[in-house]
Order: C-alpha cells, then structure tokens, then sequence
C-alpha cells in the first residue's frame, strides 16, 4: 500500500474511530482495518499487568470477520514470560516485534502447545498507558503461515501507535468502558439506575421508558456536561434493541470533508485514497441504534442525507448508486437551539421537524440541585476505588452543602471534576473531611476556599431572606417566577431550609400570600 494511501487511511480512521466510538466498537473498526492491509488469521488486543503476571484478552478478530469482546483471563507466563516478551520487541522506539517461526523456538513452542495457540508467525505492537507503567496493551497479528511479515506490515502497524496510545489516555479511565480493560470495578450502577436516583430527572426518564420500547427518533436537549449520552445510553438499555450494536458519533468532531464516508460509506476507488469498500456507521449499526451527538454540528449536504434515512431508512455508499437499506433507529443530542438555526437558514426545518418526533429535555445542573447528592456520592466512590485512596477524606453533609451552593456553569462533567481534584487534594493534605477545592487562575488555593459566587450558601437562606423572597413570588416557592429561582436554588432547598428555620405556611401566611 502507497504511503500517501495509508495517511489517508490512517487519518480517515483515527477520526471514525478514536473521535466517534466506544472503545469495542474502536477496536472492531481497527481490526477491520487491519485486517484489509495486513494479512492475519486472526487479530488479538490484549492488556498485560506485568506485576501480577496476568493477561486480559479484551477483543479478538479472525479472518472471516468475526469479532469478540469478551474479556478473558489467562497467566502470561503460561504462555510466555513478560522479560522475554519485552526482550522480544525487535524496534524499542516503535514497539514492534517480528516472529517469524514460533516452531524455530522449542520452548515458545512448547508454550504455544500449551495454550491451544496454532499460529505460525506473529507481528506484535506494544502500546504504553500513560497513567500506569505496570499495564501495557498488546497487539497481535497472527498467521498460521510461517514467514508471513515483513518490515512494510511492521511500518503500517507502527502508524497506528500514536494515536492509538492517545485514545488509550483519553479512554481508560472512563467508566462506562472500564469493564473491557479490567474488572468491572466503577459500572457498580446501570445508566438507568443512577438516572431514577435523581429526581430532578424523573420527567425526562418517564418520557424515555415511554419511548424506550419503539423506534421512534428522540432529539436529546441540553446544556454541554448535563448528561444527555447518559440519557441515550438508558433509553438503548430499555430498548428492544439493547443487545444490538449502538454506535455513538460526535459530529462535531469529524471533518466536514470525511462526514460523508464516516456516516454513510464509500466504494472503493471513489475518491482517492479509497482503497477498498467501507462501511459507514449506519451499516456498522445495523439492527441496532445511532446516536447522533451534536447533530447541529452536520454540514447541509449531509443534512439532507440524514433526512432520507430518516424517512426512507435507505442510504447510499459515496461512488455508488445501489441503495442499501438499513434498519437503525437514531437518537440524536444537542446543546444547540436548532430552532434558533432554523430560523437563521443553517439548519434544516424538514430534518428538524423529523428530528424533534419526542424531545427529551435534561435540566441544567443548576435546576436539580437535589441531584448532587447522589451524583456526588456515585462520583466520591468511583474515584475512591479508582484513585485506589485507601484512607480517603470523608463525604461530610457539609461538602454536600458546599456542593449545592455553587452555581455549576458545566453541569455535572464540572462536578465530577470537581469531586476528583477535592478528593486528590484534600488527601494529599491530609484532611479528614471532604472539601470543596475550586481551581482559581490554573493553580489551587489550598487553604481558605475561595468564596462562592453567584448562589447563596444554605447559611445564607434565613428566615428574612426567604419571606422577603416567597413575598415577591406571590407565596410560590417553585416555578420560573417561584422563590426558589429568585434565590437561585432548587425548590427542595427551599422546603429543606424552611423546615430547619422551624417556617410553617402558617406563619409564612400571615406575613404575605402563604406558600405553595
């Protein structure tokens, strides 16, 4: 293959795949990928603990196509020991090792006979976590032909490993995908089960069990970090297409120039660079669910397109003139105001009506502060286990309060951050309670916390502020013109603090209108 075909390729895919997919449905992507350019019996990705000696096979793939991802555990050193593994690797820099015979060596064979593995030669990629010496990801194409490998399959394996190495780094730690990469320590809570503990979402989750069981499109709206792909992730796991592919897509971040191929395929030799058939991601998803995240981010060409899927659940690969039909159900996010670019002629009214069949609306952060209790105490103990803090700061109700007065511009992506620099901090410091530690100007202040702006601390809702406030609501504590928004806090808050002050509607009528 062309050098300048396989840039092409390598940029194509690092934009399908690093930038638009989870982690299984990357690694398919990428063993697909490979596949058509290196030959392989099969395509292993596995992670390596070199402490304890163990290997974690997260995917396979083998010629005809199938794919795994099954995790599964074996001891390395039954198959072979972690120093001649390392000892093995022919380029350092690159990470790649070349085994031409495995029969040439008596004791890789007897090793090889031992573990049932049947290949001949293998060419093997090493990639590093940048969190973690101890792990290292394996990357194994196998053939059961000996001499099968030569320097050019070692270059175009190698173009892989920057950008695989930094999706590693942006990846691992997230939960939901953390099951494929070790046990699965933080998905303690299912996307449905962490959503119907918070209250402030309970009209947006009845809307979505309502949905959930059909095929009818949901828009998901919302303010950037409020949770709108937690929501999607719910309604695909009620759906009756729950155990069918769901491919998520960020639209925003592919470029307008490969959004056509990303989302709808191409033939080989359409344009250049095209140097075998792709299947785009409504192909990938077949039978299953799309999610289109920042759908308002789509270029008009394509918008036109997504509407005859939409329509006629049929699309058409770049170069070719066969339509093919899919059967893919597609929610789409945004956090955008795709009426407001209706009206300014840069998105499309047809799509929009079409898109909107059910729209599902996630409040701010800031409207549900009733929800930061529970988001605070599923965060607190995903980052204790994962932070491995052993003699962590306590969850005090007084962080909670710290919590609930903070005006959360990004949502609950800020507070997650938030609760991973207290946690990391205040451990550090040696406190014994939690505390909220904001990051001031790029560097921390880690004596007197900052003073919080925007939102009264509970301290600050007396008696007199609360009268004053439910007399200028007309005695209404909820509601756009209610107390609680002229307080600049939850409605829950209110009745909270009211309840502690010992305020009773009795009283509360004699002074004004009564409280509702």
């Amino acid at each position: 293959m062309q050098t300048a075909n396989t840039e092409q390729c390598l940029q194509a895919f690092i934009y399908e795949a690093f930038h638009s997919l989870g982690l299984r449905e990357s690694l398919f992507l990428l063993f697909k990928t490979l596949h058509e350019h290196i030959p392989a019996d099969r395509i292993v990705c596995g992670m390596i603990d070199r402490n304890a000696g163990i290997r974690t096979i997260l995917a396979e793939y083998d010629s005809g196509g199938n794919f795994s991802s099954e995790p599964s555990r074996d001891r390395i050193q039954k198959l072979l020991p972690v120093s001649k593994l390392m000892d093995m690797i022919t380029d350092k820099e690159k990470g790649i090792s070349i085994v031409d015979d495995t029969l040439a060596d008596t004791a890789m064979a007897e090793r090889l006979r031992d573990s049932q593995e049947t290949h001949r030669s293998s060419l093997t990629l090493i990639l590093h976590f940048p969190h973690n010496d101890d792990l290292c990801l394996c990357l194994n194409m196998l053939s059961l032909q000996a001499h099968c490998y030569a320097q050019s399959h070692a270059d175009i394996l190698a173009a892989f490993k920057s950008p695989l190495e930094r999706f590693l780094s942006d990846n691992i730690l997230i939960p939901e995908e953390s099951l494929l990469l070790y046990d699965d320590d933080f998905k303690k809570q299912s996307p449905v089960r962490l959503i119907q503990r918070c209250k402030g979402l309970a009209q947006a989750l009845r809307m979505a069990k309502s949905a959930a069981g059909h095929d009818t499109t949901i828009l998901i709206t919302g303010e950037s970090g409020t949770g709108k792909e937690l929501m999607a992730d719910a309604i695909q796991s009620m759906s009756k297409r729950a155990g069918a592919p769901f491919i998520k897509i960020n639209c925003g971040a592919i470029p307008e120039g490969l959004v056509d191929s990303a989302l709808f395929g191409h033939e080989r030799g359409s344009f250049t660079g095209a140097t075998s058939t792709h299947a785009g991601f409504f192909e990938q998803a077949q039978g299953g669910t799309i999610l289109l995240d920042e759908v308002g981010e789509l270029p008009p060409n394509i918008q036109v397109r997504l509407l005859r899927v939409l329509e006629n659940q049929v699309i058409n690969r770049i170069g070719s003139r066969r339509p093919i039909r899919v059967n893919v159900r597609i929610l789409a996010a945004t956090n955008k105001d795709l009426a407001a670019m209706v009206r300014k002629g840069v998105f499309r009214e047809d799509l929009w009506y079409r898109l909107k069949t059910l729209t599902i609306s996630i409040p701010p952060l800031a409207r549900r502060l009733e929800d930061i209790p529970v988001l605070a105490e599923y965060f607190y103990n995903m980052y204790v286990d994962r932070l491995e803090l052993h003699n962590a700061p306590a969850l005090s109700r007084g962080f909670l309060m710290e919590l609930e007065s903070h005006p959360w511009p990004g949502n609950v992506r800020e507070l997650r951050s938030a609760i991973e620099r207290s946690l990391l901090l205040c451990s550090s410091l040696g406190y014994r309670k939690l505390k909220l530690i904001e990051e001031e100007s790029g560097s921390y202040d880690s004596g007197k916390l900052p003073a919080r702006r925007g939102r009264p601390r509970k301290s600050q809702l007396n008696a007199e502020t609360i009268r004053e406030a439910l007399l200028k609501a007309g005695g209404r504590i909820q509601g756009e013109n209610g107390a609680a928004a002229i307080l600049g806090c939850s409605p829950a808050t209110v009745r909270t603090r009211m309840k502690a002050l010992g305020l009773t509607r009795k009283e509360l009528a004699a002074d004004g209108n009564g409280a509702r």
